[in-house]
């Protein structure tokens, strides 16, 4: 049992053969030496492919305003159409009787409300998606 190990290798605790240091079974005996390891991400990936980024959620709010809603439409339909009619009677009404800068700070803030709202969901919010 002189068997040399190099830097990246370990001894079985069973039959006592050098196994590489990340080896999940030994090859020579076949026990369990480490844990199978994965990600709790890639599994949440594996078990629903709807899962979304909150990343692209984020820059779709920067860009495209409340249109981000769109992309969790299933949880976000009715912030979104909110909006839309928000936006819609601010252009509408409002602007005859205060003047074309209250469009832009409706327009702001629905911007800022999008933006606020995708920055504070949890990631389990987008990783469990649309349930």
């Amino acid at each position: 049992m002189n068997e040399e190990i190099k830097e990246n290798e370990i001894f079985c605790p069973e039959c006592g053969k050098p196994v590489k240091r990340e080896a999940i079974i030994c090859v020579n005996c076949g026990m369990q030496i480490n844990e199978l390891k994965q990600s709790f991400k890639q599994e949440a990936v594996k078990s629903n492919p709807n899962a979304k980024s909150k990343s692209f959620a984020i820059i779709l709010a920067i860009f495209f305003s409340y249109f981000s809603w769109i992309y969790t439409y299933r949880r976000n339909g009715l912030k979104f159409w909110i909006a839309f009619w928000g936006c819609s009677a601010v252009i509408g009404i409002f602007v005859h009787f205060y003047g074309e800068l209250f469009i832009y700070f409706g327009v702001f803030a629905v911007w800022i409300w999008s933006l606020i709202d995708n920055l504070v969901k949890p990631n389990s919010f987008y990783d469990n998606y649309p349930n």
